[in-house]
């Protein structure tokens, strides 16, 4: 009944190569776009900021290993000074024999 009203009854007329997808983009390109803003985005961190970020993690560590030395050598101190009045009392003790 309406065979003389389809594409294939009309000379002459071909089925679009993009189809309907073509029209949507067509229409989604003639949408307003989203505004551009002025400033751009930032690359990271400037030469200055790693420079200074790291001499201030360097001394936060030099800190903190000064004093964990400084720590062990109280202690140290405190084990040979023991260790040494250890051996004085035992010298003194054989000496009044």
């Amino acid at each position: 009944m309406f065979s003389t009203l389809g594409r294939r009854a009309l000379p002459g007329v071909t089925r679009s190569r993009f189809g309907h997808a073509g029209v949507r983009r067509t229409l989604a390109e003639d949408a307003s776009k989203p505004a551009v803003s002025a400033k751009p985005p930032s690359r990271g961190a400037g030469l200055l900021s790693r420079i200074s970020s790291f001499l201030v993690g360097a001394g936060l560590t030099a800190l903190a290993t000064q004093f964990y030395i400084f720590q062990e050598l109280r202690e140290g101190n405190k084990i040979m000074i023991a260790k040494q009045k250890e051996l004085d009392a035992r010298l003194k003790k054989l000496e009044g024999n």
